[in-house]
């Protein structure tokens, strides 16, 4: 594995964010933080089955963000990253995104841990390498099973510990 990333200490505060795929981190997440007594909320967008997922700039400017960090004030805010987009218009709205994420979490005093999607290859140091894992998928080999993303929370749990 790569470098860990920001400490979740003891009586952390847990916020977890981002692309609609972190959305099945949630149930084990929310396990693993209750069995250490670490406050865990969740804020994404829900996407229904079969349609396509918001671009990066569209959920990273949902107006409730602000206000879970505001009311829940995380220690570590962590974000469920895209792919990269190939198009170089649609990259630079991403990077202005994730500069406007990092602000926000800069602002309520988070540490802001970045998780690497699992649909992609390109590996960013700065985040964690969902992509270095080996996990569980379905019968399309793209989408996780229940048991790949269990894989998936309990790895970047350890990276966070």
């Amino acid at each position: 594995m790569v470098r860990p990333g920001p400490r979740l200490q003891a009586r952390g505060r847990l916020l977890l964010t981002g692309a609609p795929v972190g959305t099945g981190l949630i149930p084990a997440l929310r396990a693993l933080a209750a069995d250490q007594k670490i406050a865990f909320e969740a804020s994404l967008p829900l996407v229904p089955q079969g349609v396509p997922s918001p671009p990066t700039e569209v959920w990273a400017s949902r107006p409730e963000l602000p206000r879970v960090l505001g009311s829940f004030r995380p220690t570590v805010l962590a974000i469920v990253l895209d792919p990269p987009a190939a198009d170089p218009a649609a990259r630079a709205r991403q990077v202005r995104a994730h500069q406007q994420l990092l602000t926000l979490g800069q602002q309520a005093s988070a540490a802001v841990a970045w998780i690497g999607s699992p649909f992609t290859t390109a590996l960013d140091r700065s985040c964690f390498p969902t992509n270095a894992l080996q996990l569980s998928r379905g019968p399309d080999g793209v989408s996780l099973t229940v048991a790949g993303y269990a894989g998936w929370a309990g790895a970047f749990w350890q990276w966070l510990s």
